[in-house]
């Protein structure tokens, strides 16, 4: 029947996703492996104004471990708030602001936010303050995308080791193979928040 047809393609469907998830993860293993002298920068992950981290027992742990970024908050359980002083204190290189928040690099460029200074933060100092991609859903969260925001990370946090990876390309092929959509410019540029 055609019920039975639909079923059958997308269990197939299915499986192709599955492993793409399990081959972008090897590949990120096999290619971590071949640069013996990675320095991992350090990053903070941010879900929101309240300055919740994620620690080591959260998806954003594999995603560090497996682009070459050291967690800063894995001294943490799961998810907690932190405060000012412990971020200054950590003082990360990097900072990734979550899609579950409307913050973006720019709040924290400009100090827009009571009771934080991030103006001694060498994130904030050099400019490496980045907005999570959002596509079909936040890809900071655990989802069908989430090989791509590994591949968008490993971009940002390690771009030498990883300037093979074509990452529109990648995200292109991904939406034409799994949601049979033809992404233009124009929906990547608004998937990366690079309008």
């Amino acid at each position: 029947t055609k019920i039975d047809e639909v079923e059958d393609s997308l269990k197939e469907k299915a499986k192709e996703l599955v492993s793409y998830h399990q081959d972008t993860a090897s590949y990120f293993e096999e290619k971590l492996k071949e640069t013996n002298e990675t320095v991992n920068p350090e990053v903070v992950y941010l879900r929101d104004k309240d300055l919740t981290i994620f620690g080591k027992k959260s998806v954003n742990q594999i995603f560090f471990d497996l682009t070459g970024g050291k967690n800063l908050a894995e001294e943490v359980e799961d998810k907690t708030s932190v405060n000012m002083e412990q971020i200054i204190d950590w003082d990360p290189e990097m900072i990734y602001l979550s899609n579950f928040d409307d913050f973006l690099p720019e709040n924290l460029y400009n100090n827009s936010f009571d009771g934080q200074d991030w103006s001694n933060v060498k994130a904030v100092k050099n400019k490496k303050v980045y907005k999570t991609p959002i596509g079909i859903y936040r890809w900071d969260a655990p989802c069908a995308e989430s090989p791509l925001m590994m591949m968008w990370m490993a971009k940002v946090q390690q771009p030498e080791i990883f300037k093979d990876l074509n990452l529109e390309k990648e995200i292109k092929d991904f939406y034409k193979k799994f949601y049979d959509f033809e992404l233009s410019q124009t929906d990547l540029n608004k998937i990366l928040n690079t309008e």
